[in-house]
């Protein structure tokens, strides 16, 4: 990727949670930069890798670690994958979900 101009987010519980490896924790904060706009990010095993220099298989692995500590939830529609995030989306006083705008 040349010169990119974005910032990644890693909330607390991600940033501190021993069982995960830098290059997960990465791969969580690159997701908080592919969500912004619709609060899921649909990106595949091969982009993931391009960018983390991880190969596919790898990459499953990691996002099946993350989802199984509730950070992120992965759904399926007939032609993608959604990525959700978990850390970083509040109920808001309505019942509906908003996005955190500070995460400490």
């Amino acid at each position: 990727m040349k010169n990119p101009n974005y910032y990644a987010v890693i909330p607390a519980p991600v940033l501190f949670d021993k069982d995960l490896t830098p290059i997960e924790k990465v791969l969580y904060a690159h997701l908080t930069v592919l969500s912004e706009k619709e609060w899921y990010a649909f990106a595949n095993n091969t982009y993931l890798w391009q960018q983390l220099d991880r190969s596919p298989d790898h990459v499953s692995k990691i996002l099946s670690k993350i989802e199984k500590k509730w950070f992120i939830r992965i759904s399926h529609t007939e032609t993608k994958r959604l990525i959700y995030l978990e850390i970083g989306v509040v109920k808001n006083d309505k019942g509906g979900l908003s996005k955190m705008t500070t995460i400490i």
